[in-house]
């Protein structure tokens, strides 16, 4: 039987979804056999209170911090240079610069998107300068992201990657392909063409629970393991000791 519990690389336990019952949400997730939880700011006023709520629960909760795409676009010269300064003098606490990157779903217009552009890669290259791996975010912007990170040399993580052609990328590349609770025959062509080495699993909940419009919680992080176990027809224990590797040596 596999010594390593689940981890959940990817979740929002700031969302507003979990305001009312967040002590308990842990709990679960510490019954459901979760070792680790990777939470992501996801907003730039979440940025502190994770880091406060990982000091809080050390050893279980894990801080990822950055401007997102979807914050990016509204970011003025001031609030980008306070965020890259938060993230300096945090460096230490925090376990990597995510989520980062582009969304162009939901937003089309192109000084948006130089917008998001310019964040992303100031943010990359303090992540250069102090040795952090990012954590990236990317929706209908595969190229893009590509071009941006063809020259970082620190661990890069594709969050939630439902692109074959991006996670194929970014296998070559060494990066890790993160593979959420939320099944899809996408992801099962990706996790089939994806090295163990190179997987890990997320909830990025409350969102892409399996029943729509259902809060998705860290508990249910096993999900995604057996999904990737049942692909692979592997046991459940490889798929565990893997993950747990792939994260240990992506965050150090």
């Amino acid at each position: 039987m596999s010594m390593v519990g689940f981890v959940d690389a990817h979740c929002h336990l700031l969302h507003e979804r979990f305001k009312d019952d967040l002590p308990k949400v842990l709990n679960r997730a510490q019954e459901a056999g979760v070792e680790r939880l990777y939470c992501v700011s996801g907003k730039l006023e979440h940025d502190e209170p994770v880091i406060e709520l990982a000091a809080r629960n050390k050893g279980f909760v894990f801080p990822i911090i950055g401007a997102s795409p979807h914050d990016a676009p509204a970011m003025s010269e001031e609030q980008l240079e306070a965020e890259l300064r938060l993230l300096e003098a945090n460096a230490t606490r925090i376990a990597a610069i995510g989520e980062i990157g582009l969304e162009f779903h939901y937003f089309k217009g192109e000084l948006e998107r130089k917008a998001q552009e310019k964040v992303f890669k100031a943010q990359l290259e303090l992540a250069e300068t102090l040795g952090k791996p990012v954590v990236i975010h990317c929706r209908e912007a595969g190229e893009e992201v590509l071009r941006l990170l063809s020259g970082f040399k620190q661990g890069v993580m594709l969050h939630c990657c439902s692109n074959a052609t991006l996670a194929a990328a970014g296998v070559e590349r060494g990066w890790l392909v993160s593979q959420p609770t939320l099944k899809s025959r996408e992801r099962q062509k990706i996790i089939a063409a994806t090295p163990l080495e190179r997987l890990c699993c997320e909830t990025d909940s409350p969102f892409l629970a399996s029943v729509r419009g259902e809060r998705n919680e860290p508990a249910r992080v096993g999900l995604a393991y057996y999904e990737i176990a049942q692909v692979k027809g592997i046991g459940l224990d490889a798929v565990k000791e893997a993950a747990w590797g792939n994260v240990k040596r992506f965050f150090g």
